[in-house]
């Protein structure tokens, strides 16, 4: 099912907020109708659904839609996965941190909060220690997920607006040299 890389591209941006399928589109740069037809095909799978339903500008209506779970794999369950599956998760995620990244460094954004991290640890290791990192990537997607949710509870109450943080693990083995 996400193995297609729009319908792949829609969930991920669903997984961080509500969206219509306009705004979707533009955000993707797509065709509308792609982005529908894939909305729709996910729908079917109960991988997204309606947040609620607003008036539009011309007086017709405009769905909100959300993902109905973030999907984080572990190793057992990426290696269950079909390669078309893994390989489009790969190449989507990576296109769009790449996008992310140009356009915050472009924007001036990338480096105007004292809290910016950017680390790049370049490791040689074992098996085991492939593991170990997986594992403490899936440990710290978890925390993560606990961040926003305590976040968004104490935006609520102050009113403070949100800040938009793209936060990113990444471990894969290199090329050769």
């Amino acid at each position: 099912m996400l193995g297609h890389p729009l319908r792949y591209a829609v969930f991920m941006k669903l997984g961080e907020r509500p969206y219509s399928c306009r705004e979707l589109a533009d955000v993707l740069e797509e065709d509308i109708k792609r982005v529908y037809e894939a909305v729709e095909t996910l729908g079917k799978e109960e991988l997204v659904e309606i947040v609620t339903r607003e008036t539009g500008p011309d007086g017709g209506r405009i769905s909100l839609y959300r993902a109905t779970d973030r999907y984080v794999f572990n190793a057992e369950e990426w290696s269950s996965l079909p390669q078309i599956e893994r390989e489009t998760a790969s190449v989507t995620i990576s296109r769009i941190l790449i996008k992310q990244i140009i356009d915050s460094l472009n924007a001036g954004t990338f480096d105007s909060h004292v809290n910016r991290v950017l680390i790049r640890y370049p490791m040689w290791t074992d098996s085991q220690g492939v593991e170990e990192v997986d594992a403490i990537m899936v440990e710290t997607e978890e925390k993560l997920a606990k961040v926003e949710q305590t976040s968004l509870a104490r935006r609520s109450a102050s009113g403070d607006p949100p800040i938009h943080l793209i936060t990113a693990l990444l471990s894969f083995p290199a090329a050769p040299e």
